[in-house]
């Protein structure tokens, strides 16, 4: 009797298998996770990557090719909107948090739309430690 395994069609519904969670911090694995459950006929981990005849370096800029990650607008908008309450370096600790959370698809998209809010009060602080007042940002 041959020992050799071999793939054979499901005789019901169409279900290859079930996948688990994989909490949104695990990197690569969540997204590839992502990409399985949206691209068909994928048969090793490099054609998992393949969109459209292209081929990532990455899972992640993979679904980001394909639309499925969020533009990260709600974390822009968190720090815009807490700007108006918090202080530079509240703010700071609020971007370091969603830093280390992993939430952010692009964490340079988030810094570049909100990094004047975010070095807000560095420069003051350093005048004053330096007791230069009045020093300005250009």
């Amino acid at each position: 009797m041959s020992q050799q395994k071999q793939w054979k069609p499901r005789k019901q519904g169409y279900s290859i298998g079930q996948l688990t969670h994989v909490p949104l911090g695990s990197g690569e694995c969540y997204y590839m996770r992502i990409l399985l459950t949206k691209q068909k006929g994928c048969i090793d981990h490099d054609s998992i990557k393949i969109i459209n005849g292209k081929t990532f370096s990455t899972y992640q800029e993979a679904c980001q090719e394909l639309g499925l990650l969020a533009d990260d607008k709600e974390f822009i908008d968190a720090i815009k909107e807490a700007s108006h309450l918090a202080y530079g370096n509240q703010l700071r600790r609020l971007f370091v948090a969603l830093l280390i959370m992993n939430t952010m698809s692009k964490p340079n998209v988030v810094w570049d739309a909100t990094w004047t809010l975010l070095a807000d009060g560095i420069l003051y602080q350093k005048g004053k430690d330096l007791n230069i007042p009045g020093t300005k940002l250009n």
